[in-house]
């Protein structure tokens, strides 16, 4: 609500207080990110594991993305640790 009124609840106050959070989890640390990470590859963002996230997803989760890119073909081949592989062709479609 954003203007003078009533606002009716379908809840009574301690079910409010006591199992609704006061902000979601965000979207970032609950769906898969190997959406996210092609996105931002097709942006030329070369340093996944270096993004300043609002909020950072878990380290493994990221590198399991990766993974799952690079086994699909949607990522280069990493050639060493540093590398975490340039979008192919495949992964711009």
């Amino acid at each position: 609500r954003v203007g003078p009124g009533h606002c009716y609840r379908l809840y009574s106050g301690a079910v409010y207080d006591r199992h609704l959070a006061a902000f979601d989890e965000p979207e970032v640390l609950k769906r898969p990110l190997e959406d996210v990470i092609l996105k931002l590859k097709g942006l030329r963002v070369n340093r996944i594991l270096e993004f300043p996230f609002p909020t950072m997803p878990d380290v493994t989760r990221v590198k399991d993305s990766l993974r799952v890119l690079r086994n699909l073909g949607c990522l280069t081949s990493n050639t060493s640790d540093e590398d975490e592989g340039k979008i192919t062709t495949l992964g711009s479609q």
